[in-house]
């Protein structure tokens, strides 16, 4: 399954309806509301959680990807030491990231990208991307192929 910052996860799109994205992959494995009344749904098998924004018509805008048979970029990140996954998103998306400590994992988020990288025990343990926004901020949804 191919990573793609701004696009989607294979063939998930963002701003894809629950509906089409059941059709699609079949019910999930676990869903609920977030703080922020978002639903969110995961796909055990998948290693996928979806987040659909009650503010953006309750479409698809944020994915967790925790499958460590998925690419990025053309590439496997999860084997790669933490600096070198680092310099790949930081030269393929052109921005710097921002990091956070959570004591238990560490936190890079590119933001002008929508793009996070969660790391334990300096080993990527997540890729969350979310949909892009434009100046309004309004949802850039990817056109689709």
């Amino acid at each position: 399954m191919e990573i793609l910052p701004g696009i989607g996860v294979g063939e998930l799109n963002f701003g894809m309806t629950k509906s089409q994205v059941f059709e699609r992959l079949g019910f999930p494995d676990k869903s609920y509301l977030t703080e922020s009344e978002a639903r969110e749904v995961q796909y055990f098998a998948l290693r996928l959680a979806l987040t659909f924004e009650p503010n953006n018509d309750d479409r698809l805008g944020w994915i967790e990807v925790h499958d460590k048979q998925s690419t990025v970029f053309g590439v496997s990140p999860w084997g790669m030491p933490q600096p070198q996954v680092l310099d790949l998103f930081t030269k393929s998306l052109g921005e710097r990231p921002e990091k956070e400590d959570y004591r238990s994992f560490e936190s890079f988020t590119y933001p002008e990208s929508w793009v996070e990288l969660q790391f334990e025990f300096g080993s990527l343990s997540c890729i969350n991307i979310g949909v892009r926004y434009d100046d309004s901020e309004s949802p850039m949804w990817p056109v689709k192929a």
